[in-house]
């Protein structure tokens, strides 16, 4: 299992598809031994660079790792023990530190068909990120729907709007707007 950040807001999440080879590797990691690093893994998913994180690390979950083998410890904008239920929307989501870490609200979201069971197809965004902080792979996390949703309540209205999809905050106010292209 590859676990995408070493606290409890992060969810783990399996990417490793045995019927798929991995860039540099006639075999899938499991295959060969070796962990697939983020690039690797999203690039065989088709999943946007920008809204990925998952670094190469043991296949355990962060509890089962060492501490000197755990990614340094974001500090999160909200405190494990103050996000509430506020969604059933089951699976994980990408959300950047603008929103995770920072608190910024979110500016942009879009759905993608999902390709993978616990994954949503949600990716979220503060609207103020630029290309150079989307492809540093460490402002990206993978996260449960309800707690991205406690970060900016305002998304949960819009989340069981089917793939694809795309919205953006009106300034000023707690709506979305369709994106269309």
């Amino acid at each position: 299992m590859v676990c995408c950040a070493s606290t409890s807001h992060a969810i783990p999440v399996e990417y490793v598809d045995e019927a798929k080879p991995f860039a540099g590797s006639d075999r899938p990691p499991a295959a060969s031994g070796r962990t697939a690093n983020a690039l690797e893994v999203f690039m065989n998913y088709r999943v946007l660079v920008a809204a990925v994180v998952v670094l190469s690390m043991p296949a355990v979950s962060s509890a089962q790792q060492p501490a000197s083998a755990k990614m340094s410890e974001k500090i999160f904008a909200i405190p494990k023990d103050k996000i509430r239920s506020l969604t059933q929307v089951p699976g994980a989501g990408f959300a950047t530190d603008r929103i995770m870490v920072e608190g910024k609200k979110i500016g942009y979201m879009y759905r993608e068909a999902a390709k993978r069971p616990e994954d949503t197809g949600w990716r979220f965004f503060s609207g103020d990120e630029d290309q150079a902080y989307l492809n540093d792979l460490d402002h990206t996390g993978v996260y449960s729907i309800n707690t991205i949703a406690n970060y900016d309540p305002d998304v949960v209205p819009y989340l069981g709007t089917s793939a694809p999809c795309a919205f953006e905050k009106i300034e000023g106010t707690n709506k979305y707007r369709r994106v269309t292209q």
